[in-house]
């Protein structure tokens, strides 16, 4: 062994504490930002669409 086995435990204990913590909430948080444009959308057609209707129905 090169190292000090400590300091070797110390090192992979912390490479999969960033990957089991931070990888997974990297993914939560890229997961609902793409969740947030279909609820504009959604709010869009909500809001916008009644009015659309409304102004085509008068003509």
């Amino acid at each position: 062994m090169d190292g000090n086995p400590i300091d070797m435990r110390r090192k992979q204990s912390l490479i999969y504490w960033v990957s089991f913590t931070i990888v997974p909430c990297l993914i939560i948080k890229r997961l609902n930002s793409k969740k947030e444009p279909k609820q504009k959308e959604q709010t869009l057609l909500k809001n916008v669409c009644p009015k659309v209707i409304t102004i085509l129905a008068k003509k």
